[in-house]
């Protein structure tokens, strides 16, 4: 987060976006929080995902497919984490076709036929 970002009096609302999953916990979130809180801004998390694969979250092109009850376990993980530390988010992109798995993986798929 740049410092301006909360001092600019255009800015009402700041957007997070992250991936490392160590940037996804309260002990990093709340700080943010009490920051924009302090400025008078709002704050959402715009975009965050889970990887498809057993790769480092932050680093999702390919690997081994995760089961669906470990992906969505990490969804609900981290979706608690971002609630709990007080910030409103959106997850990245749900897609309403099959998901290919290709390149960057962090969609959700709705598969509806």
């Amino acid at each position: 987060m740049q410092e301006a970002y909360f001092s600019c009096a255009a800015l009402d609302v700041i957007a997070i976006h992250a991936y490392g999953l160590s940037d996804l916990t309260q002990s990093k979130l709340k700080p943010i929080v009490q920051k924009a809180q302090n400025a008078g801004k709002k704050l959402m998390m715009q975009e965050w995902g889970m990887c498809y694969f057993d790769t480092s979250n932050n680093n999702c092109p390919k690997g081994n497919a995760l089961s669906a009850s470990a992906r969505d376990a990490n969804i609900k993980k981290y979706a608690d984490e971002i609630s709990q530390s007080g910030i409103p988010w959106m997850y990245w992109q749900i897609i309403p076709n099959a998901d290919p798995h290709d390149e960057y993986d962090y969609e959700v798929s709705d598969s509806i036929s």
